[in-house]
């Protein structure tokens, strides 16, 4: 089941209850259960596992990406169709939009061989966890665990997830994060809806390693270019 924008804009999240009190009102815990290993998007219809645009298609440096996979112990890479990178991927390299969704998933199932990893399979546009052509994330999870998965927890906004502990700088997953507000606020994500009263929240999730004020110094770059139309608030496991 979908959330329509108004029962979004009746979650206690857009009412002016801040996170740390929201939080203590469920159990988030089984939003953090082990990750099965699997490399999958950050779109918000490719919950589990642990994140990267496109899966890695948009990484510049493969050998980077394939030596950043290794490091983590990634078991395999998912890909899956409206894939929001893989269109991007495509148009920079002359492929036609049209086949963006076979693009994409010949290029990460490239990326998996080469890495020596599994092609854990491609995800069909009816079992994305999203409506088929529209993004209906109003929220961008910074996850430094590797494990979080927000559709355990249903209280949770629905969000984009954005693995920060995969990297070592901080300068991918800010990119990541960008095309996921760019996302949100377009066509086909929430795009004007969004106000300075219902805001885009993006929550950095910090744990031992990656402090909360570190987490949130390095989203700046979006509060000082959306303002007031998005909401920074994270919380420490």
């Amino acid at each position: 089941m979908y959330e329509t924008w108004e029962e979004i804009e009746a979650h206690p999240l857009q009412n002016g209850m801040a996170l740390e009190h929201f939080l203590e009102t469920i159990d988030v815990a089984p939003a953090f259960a082990p990750s099965d290993g699997i490399v999958r998007c950050i779109d918000e219809g490719t919950p589990g596992g642990v994140h990267l645009a496109g899966s890695g298609i948009l990484f510049e440096n493969e050998d980077e990406l394939i030596e950043l996979l290794h490091q983590n112990q990634i078991k395999g890479l998912m890909s899956h169709s409206n894939c929001g990178a893989a269109k991007l991927s495509a148009k920079q390299n002359g492929w036609p939009i049209a086949d963006a969704d076979q693009y994409g998933a010949y290029h990460v199932q490239a990326i998996a061989q080469k890495a020596g990893l599994n092609y854990a399979g491609h995800i069909e546009i009816d079992k994305l966890t999203r409506p088929a052509h529209q993004h209906t994330a109003w929220a961008a999870y910074y996850d430094t665990t590797g494990t979080f998965n927000p559709l355990k927890v249903p209280e949770l906004p629905l969000g984009f997830g954005i693995t920060r502990s995969l990297h070592t700088a901080a300068d991918q997953p800010l990119s990541e994060m960008k095309i996921a507000t760019q996302i949100a606020f377009g066509d086909h994500g929430w795009g004007k809806k969004f106000t300075h009263k219902k805001q885009l929240l993006l929550i950095p999730i910090a744990s031992p390693g990656f402090s909360l004020p570190m987490l949130i110094k390095e989203l700046a770059p979006l509060k000082e270019k959306y303002r007031e139309l998005v909401r920074i608030e994270g919380f420490t496991i």
